[in-house]
């Protein structure tokens, strides 16, 4: 949950991409572990005389079993998917956030968020009809990516052209998922960067409360600057 401040061969082949990431990882891996049976003496592509340099060819056997059984667990859903799944569904939102006014700006909006790819991520979609006087509209998706131990989030609408990345932590206790990341705002020098701190409460209720966080203008510190409140139909 976040608001900003082909052809078969195509498909075909970012899945091989993918694949053979994967692949050249585990025999990466596989090389590091054998033992070399075989020296080489490398020749220049231009002369056919041998480069001052020997490498040594390692021995590979590859069992199919074990690289699928290892693709397997690389893919698969853990206990942190199933928070996600929790976030899915149809939402009506109440914002309200301080644009330098005696009073917050308030409206309302839409979330409708998805389960996809075998509930390894949610994707999002939010409107707000009326938002400083335009119609707003975003899509994200958020994940868990198990090599970083985090979850991940990306985000983009109609306020910008570019996308926002953020990473976040889930505290079970207080049941609070926290995002961190960096925004990209219109400056009068150009584009100016600066941290931004989503807090997600009561994650796995049905009435959620989403904090924006960013620097104050006048002081550079940390505040809230708006709320969103997710109460799912």
């Amino acid at each position: 949950m976040s608001m900003r401040c082909c052809t078969g061969s195509a498909l075909g082949g970012y899945f091989l991409l993918g694949t053979g990431c994967f692949v050249a990882g585990v025999v990466a891996t596989r090389a590091l572990d054998a033992t070399p049976t075989q020296a080489v003496e490398p020749t220049s592509p231009f002369t056919g005389q041998v480069v001052n340099a020997s490498y040594t060819q390692p021995e590979l056997e590859m069992d199919p079993a074990m690289m699928m059984a290892a693709m397997q667990e690389w893919a698969a859903p853990v206990e942190e998917h199933k928070l996600l799944k929790h976030m899915t569904g149809e939402w009506d939102c109440t914002t309200s956030f301080s644009m330098g006014g005696p009073e917050p700006m308030t409206g309302h909006g839409t979330s409708v968020a998805q389960s996809v790819l075998g509930g390894r991520y949610v994707t999002q979609h939010f409107t707000m009809p009326d938002f400083m006087g335009m119609e707003f509209e975003g899509m994200g998706a958020i994940g868990y990516d198990k090599t970083k131990g985090k979850f991940v989030n990306v985000w983009m609408d109609n306020f910008g052209t570019g996308f926002m990345t953020m990473e976040g932590t889930y505290d079970e206790d207080t049941d609070t998922l926290t995002w961190t990341g960096e925004a990209v705002y219109p400056g009068a020098e150009g584009p100016e960067t600066a941290p931004v701190k989503h807090i997600i409460k009561d994650v796995s209720t049905d009435n959620t409360t989403m904090e924006f966080w960013e620097p104050n203008p006048m002081t550079g510190e940390m505040h809230k600057s708006g709320t969103i409140t997710y109460t799912r139909k």
